[in-house]
């Protein structure tokens, strides 16, 4: 059996399109799986806490939510693609937390403290565009002296 010209062109065609798609998404996923496993913890002050990440917009969407609580040396930091004024609410939270956004350079540019789940439906948005957000146990800033203007350290 004998292939003709045209269907062995249409099968490399198919075969080519496929193998690129498959590395364009396997390069994709490799530069997602890099990027939440590049920052493991972060330093306020003298301070250093355990992060996870949110970075898809499902991890986000579920943040802390349905948790029963938060170690006070971990913390979670929402990653977003652009610097915004970026609002969270505390909806199926069942604990207090600290909200505490980060503008590019890592500066802290706006502290909502102590926000309780009770709290929900209001929005709490920072005054000031900013790329990450942490929230972290209820008391942090306070307990650890944080306010606008320090600088938090992402180490990998």
């Amino acid at each position: 059996m004998q292939l003709s010209i045209p269907i062995l062109k249409r099968f490399f065609t198919i075969f080519f399109l496929a193998l690129f798609l498959f590395v364009v998404i396997a390069g994709l996923t490799t530069r997602f799986t890099v990027q939440k496993k590049t920052i493991q913890a972060i330093t306020i002050g003298t301070t250093t806490l355990h992060v996870a990440l949110a970075i898809t917009e499902s991890e986000k969407q579920a943040g802390l939510s349905g948790l029963p609580s938060l170690p006070e040396d971990q913390a979670m930091l929402f990653v977003f693609g652009t610097s915004g004024r970026h609002g969270f609410w505390m909806k199926d939270m069942h604990f207090p937390i600290d909200i505490i956004w980060l503008d590019g350079q890592r500066m802290i540019v706006h502290i909502e403290a102590n926000v309780h789940p009770d709290s929900y439906p209001q929005i709490f948005i920072p005054t000031r565009d900013a790329l990450y957000v942490l929230e972290t146990v209820a008391g942090f800033s306070e307990k650890e002296k944080i306010h606008v203007g320090d600088q938090v350290q992402f180490l990998d």
